[in-house]
């Protein structure tokens, strides 16, 4: 019996699919954007540290391949891109003149609803995961100085090696072909952690983990 049901129901399942896929848009592209950045500081338990947990904005970027996959019939929509990002900022530590910078290999995978505005114009909502590879794994150094005993000290951000946020924001498709959107990436695990270093006895301790949020303007062109 289940023999004969078998294909019966692989028809009607494809049956029912096939009408959807006749009607799937899909478009490809180049993205290119804005990131301007903001790193929330925690700290570890230690006196030691950056004091002040904000840091200055330092613009970034964004630019990349694209792909969206869209059901204009429901208003639904994929979008998946892999960009090369750029995010920097600078502690506010009076003592601290270096830049900190993240660069890094984002691909966002964001589920839209939309809705047309006249023959031309689409607007939607958006939102989905976003998973982040780092592509500069060096630490870097943004303090110098000495301990109590005269050894030398460094202040080191190092990037962790992947890290997973969130993204949230609205947009708009003119004519299939130019695409912006605007929205917030929000971290949802530690970008980098500031390490004191030892250059004497080689002991290091993490004194600060920061995450890295970025409010985005991106623009793409659909081919």
């Amino acid at each position: 019996m289940m023999k004969k049901l078998f294909p019966i129901l692989v028809i009607a399942l494809a049956a029912s699919v096939l009408p959807v896929q006749a009607q799937l848009k899909v478009g490809v592209g180049v993205t290119g954007g804005l990131n301007i950045n903001n790193m929330h500081v925690s700290d570890n338990g230690y006196k030691e540290t950056i004091k002040d947990r904000t840091c200055k904005t330092k613009p970034g970027f964004v630019i990349g391949p694209t792909a969206i996959f869209t059901l204009p019939q429901f208003g639904l929509g994929l979008d998946v891109s892999a960009l090369y990002d750029l995010r920097a900022v600078r502690p506010k530590n009076k003592s601290i003149d270096t830049k900190v910078t993240n660069q890094t290999l984002q691909i966002p995978v964001n589920v839209r609803y939309g809705f047309m505005l006249g023959d031309m114009v689409q607007l939607f909502v958006y939102g989905g995961p976003q998973f982040g590879l780092c592509l500069k794994k060096k630490g870097q150094t943004v303090l110098e100085g000495t301990n109590k005993d005269g050894d030398a000290m460094l202040l080191n951000w190092q990037p962790v090696s992947s890290a997973m946020s969130v993204n949230l924001g609205v947009g708009g498709v003119v004519l299939d072909r130019v695409q912006v959107k605007i929205g917030y990436n929000f971290a949802m695990d530690a970008t980098g952690e500031f390490k004191r270093i030892n250059t004497v006895t080689g002991a290091t301790r993490v004194l600060e983990t920061g995450k890295l949020h970025a409010c985005q303007v991106m623009v793409s062109y659909l081919f």
